[in-house]
């Protein structure tokens, strides 16, 4: 809980409470040093957090347009938060050394990967059991993507058939602190060819 003081013609000092997203007290492991990054880093930025494989029909064009999407703003602003997970079609059977090198060879990734997760069921990374517990929605498939707002709040889920690019007028918004409309679920979804 974040704790704040206003002060109010130098007289009295009324606390206000504010809660502090819990996303920002958890952590994960970056792929290449498995060292604890913190999620509370990332305080004030906009995310894009999703769940990738190397192996999926979907990894060309996501890998790609992430790139694209981190390079379109500042890390200052904005940050992709990749998590390999082998969870959807075992298509991220190999270690996280491979998963970094075929990710950086192959697309020159600008932004933090993280080591392999799980995303679903009972031994659930930490993270994916906060945007359940948020959202009461879980990644179905690779490449499943949670738009976050800079105060730690889950704005706009994206399924795997959603390109990164769709999402780029509501990062764009949500930078600019303009609130968005249409609720969680805003992206049309059409049935799924597990590619």
């Amino acid at each position: 809980m974040m704790f704040k003081v206003l002060f109010l013609m130098g007289f009295c000092a009324t606390i206000i409470l504010t809660e502090d997203s819990r996303f920002y007290s958890l952590t994960a492991n970056d792929i290449d040093t498995m060292n604890t990054v913190e999620m509370g880093d990332y305080r004030g930025k906009v995310l894009l957090i999703v769940n990738v494989a190397s192996e999926c029909g979907y990894t060309e064009n996501h890998y790609r347009e992430l790139v694209d999407l981190q390079r379109s703003y500042p890390k200052t602003d904005f940050q992709v938060l990749a998590f390999p997970c082998n969870q959807f079609g075992k298509q991220e059977p190999k270690n996280n050394k491979y998963v970094s090198k075929f990710a950086k060879d192959n697309y020159n990734v600008n932004f933090q990967l993280f080591g392999k997760i799980k995303t679903i069921g009972q031994y659930s990374h930490p993270i994916f059991k906060w945007i359940k517990k948020e959202t009461d929605v879980e990644p179905n498939w690779n490449f499943n993507k949670f738009l976050v707002d800079k105060t730690g709040k889950i704005q706009r889920y994206a399924a795997s058939q959603v390109s990164p690019l769709q999402m780029s007028a509501d990062i764009q918004n949500l930078i600019a602190n303009r609130p968005l409309q249409g609720g969680l679920h805003s992206y049309a979804t059409h049935s799924r060819d597990e590619l």
